[in-house]
């Protein structure tokens, strides 16, 4: 039985066929002998022909006849199976929640697909042909299945819904959820005061430091340039008497060539340097012949 949404739209529910489905399947495997598996899902489709009872409208009882550019077959497949957590449970370390399975996106896609951890939704964000991928919420649900019942052992019941009859029970989901350590106000604000404190008084060395810096270069510099200054009036001086020296030198050299190297006699020789000083010596006088 179709619900006719407007003018143009109507919603026809398809019928089940599971039983009819199921014996074509085995007479397929048994007359080309395929082996069951989810990788020959192609060999398990199932195409029907669509028409509709609508009073006495003949035309739309066969479809493939009087509407071919219509699509009018219904290609019916395997259902999909989720797989159980191993031991019925499952540990949730904060990551995304992997669901394993089979056939599952043969006629389904993410939005057919809704996964409830207790009563609180997982967030589906893939669907492969092998598994299910969703985001469960950051703290863990509480004990009860998707519709409030109490699970018994404190932890929240895994389901998966596929459309409207299709109810898969996974197992039971534990949070191992390593949780921040939440600090409280008293110590944020003083690690906020200590931290400003720190701060200031950083600024302040920093200032100091670069105000003395900025005094030792200085001082640097004058030194620099006394130094500079120094070693300049010191090369100046050197000059001058080197120039001074040589003027000397040049005028006893010019009195020695005019007049030539001063010399004692050899009397006058001998008494000054053995007897020096003394003008009236015994041997000085003139031997006495007797």
């Amino acid at each position: 039985v179709c619900t006719v949404l407007n003018t143009a739209q109507m919603e026809c529910p398809s019928p089940p066929v599971n039983g009819k489905f199921h014996q074509w399947s085995r007479v397929r495997r048994s007359e080309q002998k395929i082996p069951r598996s989810p990788q020959k899902y192609q060999e398990t489709q199932m195409a029907l022909q669509i028409s509709f009872i609508m009073d006495s409208v003949e035309a739309v009882k066969d479809l493939e006849k009087h509407f071919q550019n219509l699509r009018s077959q219904l290609i019916y497949v395997e259902d999909p199976r989720f797989l159980q957590f191993p031991n019925q449970m499952k540990l949730y370390k904060g990551d995304t929640l992997v669901i394993e399975g089979e056939n599952l996106n043969l006629a389904s896609d993410e939005t057919d697909v809704n996964v409830t951890i207790g009563t609180c939704s997982c967030n589906v964000t893939s669907l492969a042909l092998t598994q299910l991928v969703c985001i469960p919420p950051e703290v863990q649900p509480t004990g009860t299945n998707e519709i409030g019942f109490s699970t018994g052992n404190n932890l929240p019941l895994v389901v998966v819904r596929v459309g409207q009859h299709l109810r898969f029970s996974i197992g039971y989901l534990r949070y191992e959820v390593i949780k921040p350590y939440n600090f409280p106000p008293e110590a944020i604000a003083g690690i906020t005061v200590g931290a400003t404190i720190f701060i200031v008084l950083f600024v302040i060395v920093l200032v100091v430091y670069r105000r003395k810096s900025t005094q030792a270069e200085r001082e640097y510099k004058r030194i620099q340039i006394q130094m500079d200054t120094l070693e300049s009036n010191v090369r100046s001086e050197c000059k001058q008497a080197f120039a001074e020296l040589q003027t000397d030198m040049t005028d006893l050299t010019a009195d020695l060539e005019s007049s030539g190297i001063p010399t004692l006699d050899h009397k006058n020789y001998i008494m000054k340097v053995f007897f020096p000083g003394v003008s009236d010596h015994p041997i000085l006088n003139d031997p006495k012949v007797i």
